[in-house]
């Protein structure tokens, strides 16, 4: 009797343990990193979509998501460097990829720039024959307002 009651308790607790692990999911980035996401998400996804048509000149992009993202050495390509799964298609054809692209932007006080992607892997097997290494400097985003200088057309 002392045992069944034993193995009641163990499996109401089993199923409270459980339906907590549903009900409040493990935060898939900390706190900086997903500091890093609020501020740079649009600035990266627009990244990965130029390294993504660089790479695959004739693959239609359909979206990203960032998997991985922390500060980065300016040395490694940019400050901030981000792993983005990418999603894509060949036009005409209804077949989806997903190629892995790491990213590395660098942000300053006026604009955000992609420094450096490179293919982390591909899903198609179709080669890719451009590089998939490469050092840019490539405008995402301004940030606040831009200076106009006038100028004078001599023509």
């Amino acid at each position: 009797m002392r045992t069944n009651r034993l193995s009641a308790v163990i499996s109401h607790l089993a199923l409270l343990l459980m339906l907590l692990c549903v009900a409040l999911p493990a935060s898939a980035f900390t706190l900086k990193e997903q500091m890093l996401i609020d501020s740079y998400e649009k600035a990266i996804k627009t990244a990965a979509e130029h390294a993504l048509t660089e790479m695959r000149p004739s693959a239609e992009y359909l979206g990203s998501k960032i998997q991985r993202i922390r500060e980065s050495e300016a040395l490694d390509g940019g400050t901030i460097k981000a792993r983005v799964a990418t999603a894509w298609k060949f036009p005409l054809l209804d077949d989806r990829y997903q190629t892995v692209i790491d990213i590395w932007i660098t942000p300053d006080d006026k604009a955000i720039y992609l420094t450096r992607y490179k293919l982390h892997s591909d899903n198609n097997r179709v080669p890719i024959l451009l590089s998939t290494d490469e050092r840019v400097q490539v405008l995402l985003q301004t940030l606040g307002m831009m200076e106009v200088e006038s100028s004078q057309d001599d023509f």
